[in-house]
C-alpha cells in the first residue's frame, strides 16, 4: 500500500476580520439609510468639507461583500448630492444669488488681450472707431460701393468637390460672388485686371490632392490679402436634408467673438464679401463664429413659427434650416496689401511656437 499523507488539520481560528470601513460593531453589508442630514455632518467632519465619501475598499477580499460596500458608497454619494443640491437651491430661492461655479473652459482661462481690454475704454473705443472708417473697409460699410467679389480655383485645378462648393457660395451670396477662370495668371496679375473690372475682392480656394486646403481672401484693390486654412468642408448635397438658398436675395451677416484687434480686422475683411443690402424678406443668414481662433461658417434659412402649430397663441420660436455649405477656416497669415512673395510685411503671421506654451493663447 502506498503511504498516503496525512492532511494538515484545519486551523481552528477562525480567519482575521476584514476591516470595516463603516465600523467594527456590525458586519459587512448593506446597512439602512441613515437620516441625510447624519451622513453630510458625517462627510463635512471627516473629508473637510468634501462633499463625497472616499473610502479603500481593496481590503476588502469577498468579491459579494465588495460589491455590495460599493452600492452602498455610491447610494450614499448620490443621497448627499441630493440633499445639498436641495439646500443650495433654497439659499438661493431666499437671496436671489447663483452658488454655482462658473464652468471654466479655455475661453474662460484665455490670456488677456491688450487690445481687448483697451476696447472697453471710451477714449480708445472713439479711437478705435476712428481708425476703421479710414481703413481699407470704410468706404464699403458706408455704403459707398456695393461688392464685386470674383471667385476662382489654383492653377489646375480638376476637382468637382471644389467647382460644387463655389457653385454653393455663389448662391448663398445673394448675387455678389462671381466665378472666373483661372487659367495660368499669377495672384498680383489677375488681381491687377480684376481691380480694372471694379471687383471689390478675389477668393481663391487652394487643391492639393483634389482636396480643397487652403483660402486666400484679397480685398481689391489695396488690400489686405488673408490666407487661411480649411477643414471639414461639406457642400450643399453632402448636408443631409439641407435646403436650397434664394440666389438673388443677399443674406444677413453675423459675425460673434471677433474681440480683439485683428479679429475684428478680419471680421471687416470676412463681412466685405456681402452685401450691406440684406433681403430680410428672404430670411437667409450667414454665420462667421470665431471660436478658439477657428472660424466656423454656416448658412441658414430661419423663420418664426408658434411651438404648437394647433394654438396659434402658443410661445413663438425659431426654427433653422441649414442651407450649406460648410467650412471652417484658421488664419494663417495676414499680408499688407495686394499678394506679393516679396513683400515681408505682414500684419500677423502664424508660427507652431505660439502655440507650443499655452493653450489658452488665442489672436482673435
Amino acid at each position: 500500500m502506498s503511504s498516503t499523507v496525512p492532511r494538515k488539520p484545519r486551523n481552528s481560528k477562525p480567519c482575521a476580520p476584514h476591516n470595516n470601513p463603516f465600523g467594527h460593531d456590525k458586519p459587512i453589508g448593506m446597512r439602512p439609510p441613515r437620516p441625510i442630514l447624519e451622513e453630510v455632518k458625517e462627510i463635512q467632519e471627516k473629508f473637510h468639507g468634501s462633499d463625497y465619501l472616499r473610502h479603500n475598499l481593496g481590503c476588502v477580499k469577498n468579491r459579494l461583500k465588495r460589491i455590495r460596500l460599493h452600492a452602498e458608497v455610491r447610494a450614499q454619494k448620490h443621497r448627499v448630492k441630493a440633499e445639498l443640491k436641495r439646500q443650495r437651491i433654497e439659499r438661493e430661492n431666499e437671496t436671489g444669488i447663483d452658488e454655482r461655479k462658473p464652468r471654466e473652459t479655455l475661453e474662460t482661462k484665455r490670456e488677456p488681450d491688450p487690445t481687448m481690454i483697451a476696447h472697453t475704454q471710451d477714449q480708445v473705443a472713439e479711437e478705435l472707431i476712428h481708425a476703421e472708417t479710414l481703413d481699407e473697409f470704410g468706404a464699403y460699410f458706408d455704403g459707398s460701393y456695393t461688392p464685386k467679389v470674383a471667385i476662382t480655383t489654383s492653377i489646375d485645378s480638376r476637382s468637382k468637390k471644389t467647382t460644387m462648393f463655389i457653385q454653393d457660395l455663389i448662391n448663398i451670396s445673394g448675387g455678389v460672388m462671381k466665378s472666373i477662370p483661372r487659367e495660368q495668371f499669377s495672384v498680383r496679375e489677375l488681381s491687377q485686371a480684376l481691380s480694372e473690372e471694379e471687383y471689390t475682392a478675389l477668393i481663391i480656394v487652394h487643391e492639393d490632392q483634389r482636396q480643397m486646403t487652403h483660402m486666400m481672401v484679397l480685398a481689391l484693390p489695396n488690400g489686405p490679402t488673408a490666407w487661411f486654412r480649411m477643414t471639414n468642408v461639406y457642400t450643399h448635397k453632402e448636408l443631409v436634408g439641407s435646403g436650397r438658398p434664394i440666389a438673388d436675395h443677399p443674406p444677413e451677416v453675423v459675425l460673434t467673438n471677433f474681440r480683439t484687434r485683428l479679429g475684428r480686422r478680419v471680421g471687416r475683411l470676412l463681412q466685405s464679401l456681402f452685401s450691406l443690402d440684406e433681403s430680410l424678406k428672404a430670411h437667409q443668414v450667414v454665420t462667421f463664429h470665431n471660436q478658439r481662433d477657428f472660424i466656423f461658417f454656416r448658412a441658414y434659412r430661419y423663420a418664426f413659427e408658434p411651438r404648437d402649430k394647433r394654438d396659434p397663441t402658443s410661445e413663438t420660436i425659431a426654427r433653422m434650416h441649414e442651407l450649406g455649405p460648410q467650412f471652417t477656416l484658421k488664419l494663417k497669415w495676414l499680408q499688407v496689401g495686394i499678394y506679393d512673395i516679396r513683400n515681408e510685411e505682414y500684419e500677423f503671421y502664424y508660427k507652431a511656437e505660439l502655440d507650443k506654451h499655452a493653450r489658452t493663447r488665442f489672436f482673435l
